[in-house]
């Protein structure tokens, strides 16, 4: 047993190393597949859906009183945790000003979300933001941007934009919580949003991030390999993910010394054992349903 330090944090894991621990995290998450038929989009999807409800349940089971969207396009996670959770505030931050101006509308002052036009990085400045094109060679407003150049996307072009930037410790620096709640889907840079957050992320209880396990952003993207070590050296672990797509997914953490609280581990257990409603009985498991029914047939004749 080995003793590691973890940000102001002090834990024992029966494991030789960090990276074996989170390889064998790996290795127990990634056999939550058996709820889904990860073949068909509708058995991703439900993945999808299934981790969203969970990772919405255990920030109200840790009592988060503060909820960060980090690459929000529309702040529909922002504005259901102002409603569902009671947190004291929600903030929404989407860089690309194209979705920006196509969903500020929704977040008018009194709306409860502070949906903001800021780029979330390492530290305050001016920053460049690539947006995607369409095939017509306008600006995606969808939230397809990044701080990033997708490498696949290079023939197509981006429209560079300069976008005020901050970082999650300078932005929160003055705001006092105890608990905060963060989603972070950012296209690639989650180095950038990550490493501009360590005060922040001590005082993070659960996180859902959007991870990539192919280098598809250039040298600058982290894989989940290195979100995973980041964030477990600031006393997050890993407890559930999805399906997403072949080689993106999103992960849902907490805090370690929240693993065992008793709601957690109920919420975790329940996740683990609920049938989704992506499911799909297999071929056997069908099979053998319809044999079964043949036999009773005959029996009862």
């Amino acid at each position: 047993m080995t003793i590691e330090l973890t940000g102001d944090h002090e834990y024992a894991h029966l494991h030789d190393t960090k990276s074996e621990f989170l390889s064998a995290r790996d290795w127990a998450l990634m056999a939550t597949a058996i709820k889904y038929d990860v073949s068909r989009t509708a058995g991703r999807k439900a993945s999808v859906d299934d981790l969203s409800a969970l990772f919405f349940s255990l920030a109200d089971a840790v009592g988060a009183d503060l909820f960060i969207e980090a690459g929000a396009k529309d702040g529909s996670s922002a504005t259901y945790a102002r409603a569902h959770l009671g947190v004291d505030r929600a903030v929404a931050f989407e860089a690309n000003p194209y979705t920006y101006r196509r969903f500020a509308s929704r977040h008018a002052p009194g709306s409860g979300v502070e949906y903001l036009n800021l780029a979330l990085t390492e530290q305050p400045g001016r920053v460049r933001f690539n947006v995607l094109r369409n095939a017509d060679g306008r600006p995606r407003a969808d939230g397809q941007a990044s701080l990033l150049k997708r490498q696949d996307q290079l023939g197509h072009g981006f429209v560079e934009v300069e976008v005020e930037g901050t970082s999650l410790d300078a932005f929160f620096a003055s705001h006092p919580y105890q608990s905060a709640a963060l989603w972070v889907d950012v296209e690639g840079a989650a180095q950038q949003v990550l490493s501009g957050g360590r005060a922040t992320l001590t005082k993070t209880s659960i996180v859902m991030i959007e991870v990539e396990d192919r280098q598809r952003w250039g040298d600058e993207h982290w894989l989940r390999k290195d979100t995973m070590s980041y964030l477990y050296d600031h006393g997050l672990i890993p407890v559930a993910r999805d399906f997403q797509s072949r080689y993106q997914h999103n992960v849902v953490l907490i805090r370690h010394d929240l693993q065992n609280v008793d709601r957690v581990q109920w919420l975790l257990t329940r996740f683990a054992s609920r049938e989704s409603v992506g499911t799909r009985p297999s071929l056997l498991e069908r099979s053998l349903k319809a044999l079964g029914s043949r036999l009773e047939n005959v029996v009862r004749r």
